[in-house]
């Protein structure tokens, strides 16, 4: 089962089919059920230093639904390493997974005075909506907010910056679930819970400000020298 499942919901589920192997990827740890799962906590925990390290000190999370086992670990991860640290959490916002929602969602807390520097999102997708936002309301990524994601999704390495993220490697996730269902139809007793290690992706969407600051200023000369090459009118 691929979608969210509470504890008691999951555990249910498999003392009311005790004939069926049961396998879930979005679950509660402490569910004493099989489930196999991308370390969530530790991939989101990855971004939120990656963003310290580079300075920034106001962040905006952008999380998925309530519901969402998954989304609950990624918002912890945050909470915990940017609650521990000298920066502000200035507003928590939710999405449903959708580019649309990142869309809404972002527009809608730029246009509220609160001078972020780092806005870190559930998923890949609302990510997208994110970055369009920023484009509309002219905030320049990275320079005055940086975006991250979460999934490595196989777009987004080309988003307009392509987007920091972290790689969840949904191949394993998914030979590792049918290795698990096949040993629980020999041995139906069996539990196993797997956690599946979450790699950092970073891209130009977190690019540190003084590489950029560097960039424009290079940029800066290179127009000047352009411009006095140029014949006088």
């Amino acid at each position: 089962m691929n979608l969210p499942a509470q504890k008691d919901l999951a555990e249910n589920l498999v003392a009311k089919h005790e004939h069926l192997p049961f396998l879930f990827i979005d679950v509660s740890p402490e569910a004493n059920v099989s489930q196999v799962a991308a370390d969530h906590y530790k991939g989101a925990a990855l971004i939120a230093e990656l963003m310290l390290k580079q300075g920034r000190k106001r962040f905006a999370l952008l999380n998925g639904p309530a519901h969402s086992h998954a989304a609950n670990l990624r918002k912890q991860a945050w909470l915990d390493i940017l609650e521990s640290s000298d920066a502000e959490i200035v507003t928590i916002e939710t999405g449903d997974w959708s580019a649309k929602s990142g869309y809404y969602e972002t527009a809608k807390l730029l246009l509220r005075p609160q001078n972020i520097d780092t806005l870190l999102v559930g998923n890949d997708q609302m990510a997208l909506g994110a970055l369009r936002a920023c484009a509309e309301q002219k905030y320049g990524v990275p320079e005055q907010i940086a975006v991250t994601g979460f999934d490595d999704t196989i777009n987004s390495a080309y988003y307009n910056p392509p987007l920091t993220t972290v790689h969840q490697n949904f191949l394993e996730i998914g030979k590792q679930a049918v290795k698990q269902i096949l040993i629980q139809l020999k041995n139906e007793n069996n539990i196993s819970k797997m956690v599946i290690p979450a790699q950092l992706i970073e891209r130009q969407s977190t690019m540190r400000v003084k590489e950029n600051l560097n960039a424009v200023k290079e940029i800066k000369d290179l127009l000047q020298k352009i411009q006095t090459l140029l014949p006088n009118s």
